[in-house]
């Protein structure tokens, strides 16, 4: 790191908390408001009375005065200079404010320097062996190494088995060993839910990157849609987008998660584990905080979306205004040669003839080249049994209600999903005939076609189709679009 990228990082947000005059002040309050009280977003009326308060306490504390009000800190910390917090807007709902990824690095270094009662030494280490290890072993081909690798590990859980079933104990963690571990679990639980913050701001810049855009002059909706749909698939196909999804399908499995809860309350009941361990509430709230964490994330998506339909509306009203325009253009010019109107040969000029073809330039008919065949025709002598029939009347039913709740099941997931993301969740069982029925749910307000844009779609009998891209959006109030 050379002395030119240290200056570079030293204006980062986060470094200009921890360099601050106020950062012992603002550190402090920004970890009781948010960490303490394990909230990821406090209401603005909320957190100024915490602030007013906050205040008071310190001037009762400290020799020195402070004359700001909580607004104007509140205010001066979500400014563009400082961003350690952000201000947001729920449909409805009094505004929020919540902290940004640089105030959780600063409040995360800080927590770093805190002393703790053990370093878990061992525990890493075995960590960063068996993480190699998997690296190593999932990324080769190499089928011997695989089942030799297998073959040891039923070796080993063979040699366990037989060594309880003979009257042996299982083997199990030293008190030490416990602690050490849990203590490793709930600092990743942390971590997750402090990078979350930096999740969704790249989530956002995308949501802004769209708005930009659209003001583009000469954009079309197609234009506009393709954007949206490239910058969807960009962060679905990005190594963070397939880690999010990833994570949105664990947390989402009920399986999964009531598993969690009952290990989590295993875990806390073991006598071996150390009070303060037991009293730290992080991973008993978890999953709600993880959960709360993906829907703050897709709000952005449906900010993204909302964007979308916000230019879609613009273009077509632009559009409207322009027409209405020329029409009045029209009528005005119109009224004003009403009496005097232009000579019949006059009214329009051509500056090039067209080409005019009339029926007799088209050649004659002429008779084609014969076609001679090699050899006898075979003609099949079988007759259209009742099977043929039956066949053709049991062709499959479409039913368009089914195929907009299986579009309506996708959506209560996601802002907007896209047709490849609904044959996924629901393969067409019924082949090409089931996807031009999507095709006719698209044509359906809200959702939209990307004509210039394609996508291909392969079937489970390897037929591979062509269909043009197709974007479902979720119905929205309104009051939101407005």
């Amino acid at each position: 790191m050379d002395h030119a990228r240290v200056i570079l990082l030293l204006r980062h947000p986060a470094a200009k908390l921890l360099r601050a005059e106020q950062a012992a002040f603002a550190l402090a309050f920004l970890h009781t408001a948010f960490k303490e009280s394990a909230q990821a977003a406090v209401p603005e009326e909320l957190l100024r009375t915490r602030l007013d308060r906050w205040i008071e306490e310190r001037r009762a504390e400290e020799s020195f005065a402070w004359e700001r009000s909580a607004r104007d800190y509140l205010e001066d910390w979500c400014g563009e200079d400082r961003a350690w917090l952000r201000k947001v807007h729920g449909s409805g709902l009094e505004p929020a404010f919540e902290l940004t990824s640089a105030t959780e690095k600063a409040l995360g270094w800080l927590d770093s320097l805190r002393g703790t009662a053990f370093v878990g030494t061992e525990s890493r280490l075995e960590g960063i062996f068996r993480e190699i290890d998997e690296l190593l072993r999932y990324t080769s081909n190499d089928v011997d190494a695989r089942l030799e690798y297998l073959r040891a590990e039923r070796a080993k859980l063979d040699d366990e088995i037989a060594r309880i079933l003979d009257g042996g104990a299982p083997q199990t963690f030293e008190p030490w060993q416990i602690n050490e571990r849990y203590a490793g679990v709930l600092d990743a639980a942390r971590s997750l839910v402090s990078d979350f913050r930096e999740v969704e701001e790249n989530f956002r810049r995308i949501a802004q990157e769209v708005v930009e855009r659209q003001t583009q002059e000469g954009s079309t909706k197609g234009e506009i849609v393709g954007r949206v749909l490239d910058s969807h698939d960009s962060v679905r196909e990005s190594p963070q987008g397939r880690s999010f999804y990833g994570f949105v399908r664990l947390l989402l499995d009920p399986d999964r998660r009531e598993r969690f809860e009952e290990q989590v309350a295993q875990a806390l009941a073991m006598d071996a584990l150390d009070p303060s361990l037991r009293d730290d509430p992080l991973l008993r709230q978890l999953l709600p905080r993880l959960r709360g964490e993906q829907e703050k994330v897709g709000a952005s998506t449906h900010r993204l979306t909302s964007n979308l339909r916000r230019a879609l509306e613009t273009a077509r009203l632009a559009e409207r205004r322009r027409v209405r325009e020329l029409i009045g253009e029209i009528q005005t010019l119109a009224l004003r040669t009403k009496d005097s109107p232009p000579p019949r040969a006059d009214f329009f000029e051509v500056e090039e003839m067209p080409a005019i073809w009339a029926g007799l330039s088209r050649p004659l008919w002429d008779e084609g080249a014969a076609m001679a065949l090699d050899g006898a025709v075979q003609a099949d002598d079988a007759e259209l049994d009742w099977a043929a029939f039956a066949r053709l009347q049991n062709l499959p039913h479409l039913s368009l209600d089914v195929l907009r709740r299986n579009v309506g099941t996708c959506l209560a997931e996601r802002e907007f999903v896209l047709l490849s993301d609904v044959l996924a969740r629901f393969p067409a069982t019924q082949g090409v005939m089931e996807v031009v029925g999507y095709l006719i749910v698209a044509g359906e307000p809200p959702h939209y076609f990307a004509r210039d844009q394609h996508e291909d779609i392969t079937f489970e009998d390897g037929a591979r189709w062509r269909f043009p891209r197709v974007l479902f959006c979720r119905e929205t109030p309104a009051s939101a679009v407005a």
